[in-house]
């Protein structure tokens, strides 16, 4: 009980400060939206996508390692950060250096100008790492939750003045910078944890063959997620704004969901890893609310899609239209693969991650080397392809260490999509009506909502319960 009362608080706060995130950041991105152009946002896409596969080598799976390790003491936290530093630091001076090849690969002059600032994420990451560890071991998602959303608002603050003061594409640049360097002053300020001289490669050593793994999983995905803005960005360089808008339109809902999952069920379901019946019951649980909350969701916004757009954004953004439905059926899939993976990274000494990895990339390769010359809607076809297969995958290769099997997958999210579909046609006919475009897109909203809760009142869900007491209790103590 004190586990499922840590796990719901944790899901609770992070969840509650990813949606409020994630209601800013949508403000902030309209605002922006509506001052820059659809070029500002790819030439930043192709650099945050180099600096998301670089963190990687940062952080190079040793915090998952600190977090899963039960005895993790002082010399181990110092070890791993000023590993951490060391390779932020040979990562920035490299790439600093490689920005003006990188332009002339990508015909964009930009990125030499814009690179060696934006670069500056890579140490700023290093900074904070083991401190956000530090809270993620003790579940203490309340305070990480304040200190990342006052991050973002003081960083979208900044990135929406520089823009109304004609700044461009630097706001954008502002932007990223304040959310990863605010993130990492106020961790430093407020955190108990600070590092010592102490330093041994023993701890490095003793961790290497679990985090190895990790890194080289880690290593893998995060190419492959960014592989498709890279070639974009080369290939197709005026879709690449489009597609990186809608991408990022529709990672705001689910990313509050796959980071809440995240940072809340890697810690605890490590505490009951022993445990088999637990372990089973609580994939049971997670697996049946996240379907009950992100299948919904993106089903409504698909529906919804055009009047969204059409309301709060210039013309010249409607060529991002079909690529956010089509990402919004891949983010119905995305929090379930990570939960399966989690719950192997728990539960297996990290082989089986790897080699699964392995085999989801060759045929990830295919389906890139398919899509990739029919065009940038192809690509985003291609990712519901791959997001698909990252999530069936998992789920058949975690039965082993969870015990939870497909029937039981089934069982879980059938209801849930049932009601979803019903949820999207009837929000698609709402949108058919004559009403003034905002009436009819808040009767879209109401009477989705509306139909799905009832549907799940009537069925007598059980996702619903859980999900009407996590609210009820948090009501409560507000």
């Amino acid at each position: 009980m004190e586990l499922k009362r840590k796990v719901v608080k944790g899901f609770t706060w992070v969840a509650a400060e990813k949606t409020a995130s994630a209601v800013l950041q949508l403000g902030v991105s309209l605002v922006l939206l509506n001052l820059l152009l659809p070029e500002d946002y790819a030439t930043i896409a192709i650099i945050v996508s180099i600096i998301s596969i670089l963190n990687t080598f940062v952080d190079s799976g040793f915090s998952q390692t600190l977090i899963r390790k039960t005895d993790a003491d002082q010399r181990d936290l110092n070890s791993v950060f000023y590993f951490n530093i060391a390779v932020a630091a040979v990562i920035y001076i490299l790439f600093a250096l490689l920005c003006e090849p990188l332009a002339e690969l990508y015909s964009n002059p930009r990125i030499a100008t814009l690179g060696p600032v934006l670069f500056l994420l890579v140490p700023l990451y290093a900074s904070s790492i083991i401190q956000q560890t530090v809270l993620s071991k003790r579940i203490d998602f309340k305070k990480l939750s304040k200190i990342t959303f006052v991050s973002y608002l003081l960083a979208d603050v900044m990135a929406v003045t520089i823009a109304l003061c004609g700044g461009g594409i630097w706001a954008l640049a502002a932007q990223r910078i304040g959310i990863v360097g605010f993130k990492s002053v106020i961790l430093w300020m407020t955190g108990d944890w600070k590092p010592t001289l102490e330093f041994s490669f023993q701890p490095i050593r003793e961790m290497f063959g679990y985090s190895s793994r990790i890194f080289a999983t880690d290593l893998i995905n995060n190419t492959y997620n960014n592989v498709a803005s890279l070639f974009m960005g080369k290939i197709y360089p005026r879709e690449l704004g489009f597609y990186d808008r809608a991408l990022k339109l529709k990672n705001m809902p689910v990313d509050a969901t796959v980071i809440a999952v995240q940072s809340v069920t890697f810690p605890a379901l490590a505490e009951i890893r022993d445990d088999d019946r637990k372990f089973k019951e609580s994939a049971h649980k997670i697996v049946s609310i996240l379907s009950f909350c992100i299948f919904p969701m993106m089903a409504g916004l698909m529906a919804a899609s055009q009047d969204i757009f059409t309301l709060f954004l210039p013309p010249r953004w409607q060529p991002s239209i079909p690529f956010f439905r089509v990402l919004c059926l891949a983010g119905m899939m995305s929090p379930l693969a990570i939960f399966f993976n989690n719950a192997m990274k728990i539960r297996s000494n990290g082989n089986i991650i790897l080699r699964l990895e392995i085999i989801k990339k060759c045929i990830i390769t295919v389906i890139l080397a398919c899509t990739i010359p029919l065009g940038a809607i192809a690509i985003a076809w291609g990712q519901v392809a791959i997001a698909a297969v990252d999530m069936t995958l998992n789920l058949f290769a975690s039965r082993r260490y969870s015990n939870y099997m497909f029937v039981d997958f089934l069982r879980d999210v059938m209801p849930p999509l049932s009601i979803s579909a019903v949820m999207y046609f009837t929000v698609y006919f709402i949108g058919l009506t004559a009403l003034p475009l905002w009436l009819r897109l808040a009767a879209e909203i109401a009477g989705g909502v509306a139909v799905y809760v009832a549907l799940a009142v009537l069925f007598r869900f059980e996702a619903w319960r859980e999900v009407a007491e996590v609210l009820r209790k948090t009501a409560c103590k507000k």
